[in-house]
């Protein structure tokens, strides 16, 4: 792994900050859980687009415990209300993205963008990212269309999976 590699690694996993001006991409904690949680369980379309209605309990689809998914969130500086949230995976050398929503009020201000940068700059052990989305959501295959990512098989008109190369400096 060259030098720049991991030094950006160690940034990315000491700190998972990165700022805007008025936000910053943070590891998502426990005193942020109920936040998300009650966010998403008010959010019918994200639940559903997300495939997260068979969860009782939100507070679990984010539990760390298993070590496997990390969880960024994209926190207001002056009252940390939260602004979206990317769940991501690297599982024998593929980076998987579980989820990525940006609440409804703040679409429109890049917040998905600079939550799906954040993550693919966590390139340790990832020789490709993949994802599912919906082929009807429109802006978020745009999204990951313009972060690199195609299309590489389609799941019965419900989903298609799309991948990316890592995205090593």
């Amino acid at each position: 792994m060259k030098l720049y590699n991991i030094i950006i690694f160690i940034c990315v996993v000491l700190s998972y900050s990165v700022r805007s001006s008025d936000y910053q991409i943070v590891r998502l904690d426990q005193a942020d859980y109920e936040t998300v949680a009650t966010w998403l369980q008010s959010d019918r379309d994200i639940k559903v687009n997300l495939g997260l209605s068979y969860w009782s309990n939100l507070r679990d689809y984010f539990d760390p415990a298993d070590g496997l998914f990390t969880c960024l969130i994209a926190k207001k500086l002056d009252d940390h209300q939260i602004h979206g949230f990317i769940k991501y995976a690297h599982i024998h050398g593929v980076g998987s993205i579980d989820g990525l929503a940006v609440n409804q009020q703040f679409r429109g201000q890049k917040i998905g963008q600079k939550l799906l940068s954040a993550a693919l700059l966590d390139t340790r052990r990832v020789s490709y990212w993949q994802l599912f989305v919906d082929p009807a959501n429109e802006s978020a295959i745009r999204l990951y269309t313009k972060n690199g990512f195609k299309k590489y098989h389609k799941f019965d008109d419900v989903m298609d999976c799309m991948i990316a190369p890592a995205h090593r400096k």
